[in-house]
């Protein structure tokens, strides 16, 4: 059966909802703790950091957690070339140490779909990988069939597969940065996906990414500690507001409760897709 996470890394608990894992359940979605470069090579030193990842899984990961962690080191990581494969392994086996029955899998982000070369290189770290995460986010000037090799690779590791998805198009877009994805183009694509199949394994599901209640929350911090992420998060709002609003309403307000109707919105659309790759 696919499944649908959406990643965090702190749970969303919509307004005037006491438990924000009971929503999620209620949309048959699957929330997933992420740990992104910044806590794994704050210095940007190509290594990680011991200490910080420590002190984030003890503060974000229950050591029984046996459900999806996933990986996102990028700077200085696997977006190098060539990609730091041992420290990627070193670290999940630290993190093994702490949760070691979670399924770990590292997010391999898209700019890997067009260098065949590296992914020979990441084979180790697929195979040390309980999943696989391979992004397939939208490029207009990327046809979804540029991803299909990146994918079939993927698969052809026998493991679970789970597809990294976005609701807007990629910032490095040509034409339409940050905007919203209409959701019959976001449908065909990720449907198109759902459907390969590589020596019986086909994609486990998708998992959602998105910042959007992140930013919002952040616009509206008051304490003297937040007042920089509310300046700066303002001020990425503003910037974009445009992008953000189409196939929304003119100007809807900034809450937690319209980022939970804008949530709700995607469950159901993911749910779409799968039912249309069957």
């Amino acid at each position: 059966m696919t499944r649908i996470i959406q990643v965090y890394t702190q749970l969303f608990v919509p307004p005037n909802v006491s438990d924000g894992d009971a929503w999620h359940r209620e949309f048959n979605v699957t929330p997933a703790p992420i740990m992104y470069s910044s806590v794994i090579d704050p210095d940007e030193k190509g290594r990680f950091n011991t200490k910080r990842v420590a002190a984030w899984l003890e503060k974000h990961v229950p050591p029984k957690h046996d459900d999806l962690l996933v990986l996102d080191w990028e700077e200085t990581g696997l977006s190098e070339n060539p990609p730091r494969v041992e420290q990627a392994l070193s670290l999940i086996n630290f993190v093994r140490q702490y949760c070691p029955e979670a399924k770990i899998g590292y997010y391999l982000n898209h700019r890997l779909e067009k260098y065949e070369p590296i992914w020979k290189q990441l084979n180790p770290l697929i195979a040390a990988s309980d999943v696989v995460l391979p992004s397939i986010y939208q490029f207009t000037q990327l046809a979804s069939d540029d991803y299909d090799a990146f994918v079939e690779w993927c698969l052809s590791a026998g493991k679970p597969v789970y597809l990294y998805t976005w609701h807007r198009w990629h910032p490095a877009d040509h034409y339409r940065p940050w905007k919203l994805i209409a959701v019959s183009q976001w449908l065909d694509h990720v449907r198109h996906f759902l459907s390969i199949e590589v020596n019986g394994n086909k994609p486990s599901g998708i998992i959602l990414w998105g910042t959007d209640h992140y930013r919002v929350g952040r616009a509206f911090e008051t304490d003297e500690n937040g007042k920089y992420y509310a300046q700066t998060s303002r001020k990425w709002i503003d910037l974009r507001i445009a992008y953000w609003m189409e196939g929304l309403e003119d100007n809807p307000p900034w809450t937690m409760g319209f980022i939970k109707n804008l949530y709700e919105a995607l469950f159901l659309r993911a749910h779409a897709a799968m039912e249309m790759s069957k």
